[in-house]
Parts: C-alpha cells; sequence; structure tokens
C-alpha cells in the first residue's frame, strides 16, 4: 500500500478483515500516516500492538481485502 501515502482517513468496518483481531493496528501499521480508521484515532492499545509486531495477520491478506 505504498501508493495510499497521503491517505489520512479509512473506512474499513464493512470490510470481512475489520473481523480479525489487531486489524487496527495492522492498517495503521500499513498506512503510518493514517490519522483516523473507522472515525476513531490509533489507541494506546493498537500502537502498542503496532511496536510489538503482533500482527495476526500478514500484510498480504490486508491488501487482498482492500482490493476486493
Amino acid at each position: 500500500m505504498h501508493h495510499c501515502t497521503s491517505l489520512e482517513e479509512l473506512g474499513f468496518k464493512c470490510n470481512p478483515a475489520s473481523t480479525k483481531s489487531r486489524y487496527r493496528a495492522i492498517i495503521f501499521k500499513m498506512l503510518p500516516n493514517l490519522l483516523k480508521l473507522d472515525g476513531l484515532s490509533l489507541s494506546e492499545r493498537d500502537q502498542s500492538t503496532v511496536d510489538r509486531d503482533q500482527m495476526e495477520m500478514s500484510h498480504e491478506m490486508i491488501q487482498n481485502y482492500v482490493k476486493a
């Protein structure tokens, strides 16, 4: 998702990937300039997950969901 560098807000709630745990942290990690996801800013819990790199879904899985 390197081509989404100016993306600041994204709605992802209706996407099947949003049912996965830690999907918010994954999206925020992939889009470091993102300010809000589903109307909410990056939480401390999300940031902690990003910092520890505890991702349940691969980047490829997220990219496939975004393309769908």
